[in-house]
């Protein structure tokens, strides 16, 4: 696969509290799934993921060869950002993609000053 000129950043959702559900699942996991997760999503940055499917509004990365399937769910920001939402196996996915899709139109109907506030980078 061709490497992409233009490589985005991943940032995380945060609500209005400043509380990522994206961490929170993220900072449950084992230092190896951490490390395959993270180079999942550095994968995805760099335009080189595999297995990104569009489910509902959002979008899913998948990993099989993590734990019981992992699956990251985020979104597009722009050109520029990936903003991650969510984050589960496939025991709970129709949980995620419906908090990630939540997520995502919570986000997408804010203004601009409070989506920056809204996202933190990874």
């Amino acid at each position: 696969m061709a490497r992409s000129s233009h490589e985005r950043r991943a940032f995380v959702y945060c609500n209005e509290l400043g509380d990522s559900p994206f961490e929170s699942w993220f900072q449950k996991l084992d230092m190896r799934s951490v490390s395959k997760v993270d180079l999942m999503i550095r994968k995805a940055c760099k335009g080189l993921a595999k297995n990104i499917e569009a489910v509902n509004d959002v979008y899913e990365m998948r990993d099989k060869s993590i734990g019981p399937g992992f699956r990251v769910y985020f979104q597009y920001d722009g050109k520029d950002i990936i903003l991650l939402l969510a984050g589960g196996n496939k025991k709970t996915q129709k949980q995620d993609i419906k908090l990630a899709s939540t997520l995502w139109n919570e986000y997408k109907n804010l203004a601009k000053p409070n989506k920056d506030m809204r996202k933190r980078k990874c």
